[in-house]
C-alpha cells in the first residue's frame, strides 16, 4: 500500500499489479542490443514456484556445503530425513528447472542406475 496526498486529505493506495512475465527490452528501446538479439520472457510465477517448497532449499543448501557435493537422491534423503519417493520428485523438478544438473550415473542392481547431480 501506498500513501498519496489528494488535497488536503491522505489516502491509502492499492500497490501497481505486478506483471506474472517479463521481457527484456528489444534493442530499438533502450539503444543497446539484447543477448541473442530477442527478447527474454520470464515466468515469474513458475520460478518462484520452484524455489519455494523448503525440501528443494534444502536440497540447494546440501548440495552447496563444502564447494559443492555430488549426491543422489538416496544420499540426500538420508541426510535430510525426508522419503525417498518425495526427495526424488523434488531432485527431478530442480533438474528440470536447471537448477541442477546430473554429474554421473552409475549402474546399479538388476538393471537399474542410481543418479548423481550436483549445483549447476
Amino acid at each position: 500500500m501506498a500513501l498519496s496526498k489528494n488535497g488536503d486529505e491522505t489516502v491509502l493506495c492499492p500497490p501497481e499489479p505486478v506483471p506474472r512475465t517479463a521481457q527484456r527490452p528489444s534493442p530499438d528501446q533502450n539503444g543497446r542490443g539484447a543477448i541473442g538479439g530477442g527478447s527474454l520472457s520470464v515466468d515469474w510465477e513458475r520460478l518462484s514456484r520452484t524455489y519455494i517448497h523448503p525440501l528443494r532449499i534444502s536440497i540447494l543448501e546440501v548440495l552447496g556445503i563444502d564447494g559443492g557435493r555430488v549426491l543422489s537422491p538416496t544420499d540426500l534423503s538420508r541426510e535430510l530425513r525426508h522419503d525417498l519417493s518425495n526427495t526424488d520428485y523434488h531432485v527431478r523438478q530442480l533438474a528440470k528447472a536447471g537448477l541442477i544438473v546430473l554429474a554421473y550415473r552409475r549402474p546399479g542392481l538388476r538393471g537399474s542406475s542410481e543418479n548423481f547431480y550436483r549445483l549447476a
